[in-house]
C-alpha cells in the first residue's frame, strides 16, 4: 500500500504530472510502432470493428444497450488514439481493410459461383 500523499505538495504533483506525460508519450510511441506493421494495423482494425464503431445503430434488447455503447466508446477512444498518433497510418489501415473486404468478397463469390456451376453440371449431366 502506498503512503498517503499530500495533493497540496507542488513537487509531488509536478512529478506525478511529468510521469503521466512520459507514460503517455511511451504509449503513443508504442502505438506508432504497431501501426508501422501490416499485422499491427490489421489487429487494430479488427479490434475497432469488433468494438462496434462502424456498426449501424439499431434497437438492441434493453440490457445490451449499455454494454454495446461501452464497447463502441472504447473503440472510438482507440480510433482517436490511432489518428492522434498518425492520420496517414490510419488512412493506410482503412485502405488495407477495404481491400481485404473486397478480396474476401471476390473469393467468396468465386467459390459460390464454382459451387453453383458444379451443381448445375451434375443436374445437366
Amino acid at each position: 500500500m502506498s503512503p498517503a500523499v499530500n495533493a497540496a505538495n507542488r513537487e509531488y504533483v509536478k512529478s506525478a504530472d511529468r510521469l503521466a506525460r512520459e507514460r503517455d508519450a511511451q504509449r503513443r510511441m508504442a502505438l506508432h510502432v504497431v501501426l508501422k506493421h501490416y499485422e499491427g494495423r490489421r489487429v487494430l482494425w479488427d479490434l475497432i470493428a469488433k468494438a462496434g464503431v462502424f456498426r449501424r445503430a439499431g434497437f438492441p434488447p434493453l440490457p445490451e444497450i449499455h454494454y454495446l455503447a461501452g464497447r463502441a466508446d472504447f473503440g472510438r477512444e482507440l480510433l482517436a488514439d490511432i489518428t492522434e498518433v498518425s492520420e496517414d497510418l490510419y488512412q493506410l489501415m482503412e485502405k488495407e481493410a477495404r481491400h481485404r473486404v473486397k478480396r474476401e468478397r471476390e473469393e467468396n463469390d468465386a467459390a459460390l459461383t464454382a459451387h453453383a456451376m458444379t451443381d448445375e453440371m451434375m443436374v445437366d449431366g
